[in-house]
């Protein structure tokens, strides 16, 4: 064999090489995270590089395989959770079969022995937002959102509010799984209630002109409450608990984000609908947080018995409500009252609102670990 022909074949040899090496990368899809560094301190780090949509759409369908499709992943972002070397992979996708778009929440876990895929009844309103350091010690904890009494919400079976309440719980890893550690952080609670209260201001100020003025208050005149009323409401020591505030990090990758809209005038009718519509529920927002805190307001004792009193159905809804937050007698026999108010819609509101427990229940306060077909 002269040079020549030596060196024909060598080209010829590297050039089927390069070929092959080609064919194999093109079969593998792109930005596979199964095969993907997740450590914290990997040159590609996921949480700075995030990964296609693509990429962790196709990873999702290979961790729940065929138990549970889901019509898109819409948001995803790589954070260190459990702050053991490995970042967490928290999503929320569209199952197609809930009542409210993205609600599915899961965290996915690359670990020694695999990956672990937790979840539960919570769920991420945007992970921008999902995500925080409330200690400031470079450990972060997830906020999730719960629905606060589901049963005073409209259905096939009564009638009920047109809203929906919801409230924050705060999850962190300790240790073997993803617990519920809300108790730990009462400053974020004390700033999510003063949020809540400006919204309550502000359906206020919308509601305030069609409630003002001599016929009006002719019209519909406020109950007299006695203070040996509100007492009674009144009578459960407030308690407190250190916490610290909320700190924000990251950003998370949605599916086919919108721009930026420019803010458009509300039409006063729309901000007055919004406002009806919302405002009870508004309210037992404020009220549940309050009662987490250990704080016995006056003016929310007072406004839930005129709430009890009103000819607006769903006012008394709400009042049922926040009663089963408060503990009191006097809020019991208030409740027992409404769970034998003539309209039916009121009175199975109340009666579920004196057996229904914790709010939010046990399931929202759970992630449970779920099967995963990826080792």
């Amino acid at each position: 064999m002269n040079k020549k022909t030596f060196l024909l074949l060598t080209f010829c040899w590297v050039l089927l090489l390069a070929m092959s090496i080609g064919a194999t990368a093109a079969s593998a899809p792109a930005g596979d995270l199964v095969k993907a560094d997740w450590s914290v301190n990997a040159a590609h780090n996921l949480a700075s590089n995030p990964p296609s949509l693509d990429a962790v759409h196709d990873f999702f369908d290979r961790a729940i395989g065929d138990e549970a499709p889901v019509e898109k992943v819409c948001e995803f972002r790589f954070v260190d959770l459990r702050h053991l070397g490995n970042l967490s992979l928290i999503l929320t996708a569209d199952s197609g079969s809930r009542s409210h778009e993205c609600d599915l929440t899961q965290i996915f876990d690359r670990t020694p022995t695999g990956f672990e895929v937790y979840a539960g009844g919570a769920f991420a309103q945007d992970l921008a937002n999902s995500v925080m350091d409330l200690n400031h010690d470079g450990r972060n904890e997830l906020v999730l959102w719960a629905h606060l009494a589901p049963y005073a919400t409209r259905s096939l079976y009564h009638s009920g509010l047109a809203c929906g309440g919801e409230w924050p719980l705060i999850f962190a890893w300790t240790g073997s799984t993803y617990s519920d550690v809300s108790d730990l952080y009462k400053d974020y609670y004390s700033d999510y209630l003063k949020s809540v209260d400006a919204r309550l201001v502000g359906y206020s100020s919308v509601l305030a002109p069609a409630t003002a003025g001599p016929a009006a208050a002719t019209a519909n005149p406020a109950p007299e409450i006695g203070s040996a009323r509100i007492a009674g409401h009144l009578a459960v020591a407030s308690s407190g608990a250190e916490g610290e505030g909320p700190g924000l990090v990251g950003g998370p990758v949605l599916a086919n984000p919108a721009p930026t809209p420019v803010a458009a005038p509300i039409p006063e009718w729309a901000a007055r609908n919004r406002a009806i519509v919302n405002f009870p529920c508004t309210e037992i927002e404020a009220a549940k947080t309050e009662a987490f805190l250990g704080i016995h307001s006056a003016s929310t004792m007072s406004a839930a018995i005129k709430d009890s009193e009103s000819d607006d159905p769903n006012k008394r809804i709400a009042a049922a409500v926040i009663f089963s937050y408060l503990g009191t007698d006097e809020a019991e026999k208030d409740l027992k009252t409404l769970s034998s108010d003539a309209n039916p819609g009121v009175a199975v509101v109340a009666n579920r609102a004196a057996s229904f427990g914790e709010d939010p229940g046990p399931q929202a306060r759970k992630m449970r670990r779920e099967n995963t077909y990826i080792k």
